[in-house]
């Protein structure tokens, strides 16, 4: 072994410089094509589940274990990864165990009867079940990450003023650069009113991980942070509108990107709610008759009785009575007429305009004819009113136009170039290094060989009695050498540089 060994030195000892260098390029190559070989011949790993809690990364890894199949872990634990050829009938087999659970427990809970169970453990199995199917449910939209959802579930009393209502706190964790708008948070609340008994929207809180409360029912200082939210959603949404429907009809004649709109528009968002009753009195002609009374009275002097005696002149009946033969006739009458009544009922709901405003620039120059002509036309087109305060401003100003706007296409263009100016300076730069490090070699070797020339140098001026045969013939060059480098001395450097050249 010790002989294979030496021979290995020996035969690496005679190479050259070049041949060297080209070996130990060969070698590495070899043992980097050797390493990409086995990096790429191993299993195809692909992400199992990714962002998983420690519990579910632990509850999969054993249960993966157990089933004896191969598993690696990276994202510090929270990402696990297996061959692609099995990533989906893993899932399909966790997915049966209810796996992964996300940390909490649905009602999957009640599958299982437990002996000696109170009503109060039920309830308090109830109260945990659900939160976790409230969990899951939230954790299901887009733009939530992870969700924790808290339940205070007062008991019921027999007395409805001793009956508490249901709070509820939600800690959401959002996923990066997104974010959630006023109707999704509504949303949360009113899906966990309507999933809780006892629960009002006004009685939930819903927090982010860096502490801001996303919606606020509640009133500070007689305030409602989230009708006020809304409300500014609407005039921004209303006043884009309405501004994108000015740019669209003035582009189409002036040009795309030479129009500029903006719109204000101040809400009133008082609700007025108004009650009237009018009364008028009946007209002449009269009117719808509420009571009437008439009272008639006679009154008779000297009145004798006359008649037929017998039954048929006692039978009450009317008798003709002439005033005439001295009585007195008396007719009362009052007729009571309804007063007409106006029941005016009025409701003024929130949102209406007090008044608006619109600026617009337009590119290039304008008369004045045309400038009176756009304000009449946007002011035709939004239905603004001159008695409330509307007011429109047009005017014609020269856009910026030296912008430099780079395109996508120029941009990766742009990045392709940049990496390949990498490539050739990292190349360059590798390419300094190895002529450094040859030329520094050669100036090794040189002064090597000077060092043995200025050894047999001094070795001529000995005598020859002492040298070998071989020696005797290296002396006697070099005495040659130094003859010829004394009389031509140009001529034996231009030989010196021409050797070092050749080596």
């Amino acid at each position: 072994m010790e002989t294979l060994i030496s021979s290995l030195k020996n035969t690496w000892n005679n190479l050259s410089l070049p041949t060297r260098i080209a070996g130990g390029v060969i070698v590495l190559a070899a043992f980097i094509s050797l390493i990409l070989i086995a990096v790429l011949s191993g299993p195809d790993y692909q992400p199992l589940y990714t962002g998983l809690s420690l519990s579910d990364a632990a509850e999969i890894t054993s249960t993966l274990a157990e089933n004896g199949i191969d598993y690696s872990l990276s994202d510090n634990g929270s990402t696990i990864l297996v061959p692609s050829d099995l990533v989906y009938q893993t899932r399909i087999t966790l997915a049966a165990k209810g796996l992964p659970s996300g940390g909490v427990v649905g009602f999957e809970t009640f599958n299982t009867t437990r002996l000696g169970e109170t009503e109060a453990d039920r309830q308090l199995r109830y109260r945990v079940a659900l939160e976790g199917e409230l969990t899951r449910t939230i954790r299901s939209l887009d733009e939530i990450e992870d969700a924790r959802v808290h339940l205070v579930i007062p008991p019921s009393s027999l007395f409805v003023r001793d009956t508490q209502p249901s709070t509820a706190s939600v800690l959401l964790r959002l996923k990066p650069g997104t974010s959630l708008s006023q109707q999704q948070i509504r949303g949360i609340a009113h899906l966990l009113a309507t999933s809780v008994e006892r629960l009002a929207p006004e009685n939930i809180t819903i927090v982010d991980t860096r502490g801001n409360v996303l919606n606020d029912f509640s009133s500070a200082n007689g305030i409602n942070s989230s009708a006020v939210s809304q409300r500014l959603e609407m005039k921004s949404a209303y006043e884009q509108q309405l501004a994108a429907n000015i740019r669209a009809m003035l582009e189409r004649v002036y040009g795309y990107g030479k129009v500029v709109a903006l719109v204000s528009v101040d809400f009133d968002f008082d609700v007025i709610e108004q009650y009237q009753e009018i009364y008028s009195a009946p007209t002449r002609d009269g009117g719808l008759i509420r009571s009437e009374q008439r009272f008639n009275e006679y009154y008779f002097d000297d009145l004798l009785a006359s008649g037929v005696p017998g039954v048929e002149t006692n039978i009450p009946g009317y008798v003709q009575v002439d005033p005439e033969q001295g009585g007195v006739m008396r007719l009362e009458s009052i007729i009571n007429y309804e007063l007409n009544r106006t029941e005016i009922h009025q409701s003024t709901p929130a949102g209406s305009i007090r008044n608006m405003s619109v600026s617009i620039w337009i590119d290039g120059e304008l008369s004045q004819a045309d400038i009176d002509a756009i304000e009449a036309s946007v002011a035709g087109a939004l239905g603004m009113k001159t008695d409330r305060g509307d007011y429109v401003s047009v005017a014609a100003v020269p856009f910026q136009s030296d912008f430099s706007f780079v395109s996508s296409e120029e941009v990766i263009a742009l990045s392709s170039e940049s990496s390949w100016l990498y490539l050739v300076i990292i190349g360059v730069l590798v390419a300094f290094l190895v002529i450094v490090i040859l030329r520094q070699i050669r100036i090794q070797k040189s002064q090597s060989q000077l060092e043995q020339g200025i050894e047999i140098a001094a070795a001529v001026d000995e005598p020859d009695e002492e040298l070998s045969l071989e020696e005797k013939e290296k002396v006697d060059v070099m005495r040659r050498l130094r003859q010829y480098s004394n009389e031509r001395p140009k001529e034996f450097a231009q030989m010196i540089r021409s050797w070092l050249l050749d080596d």
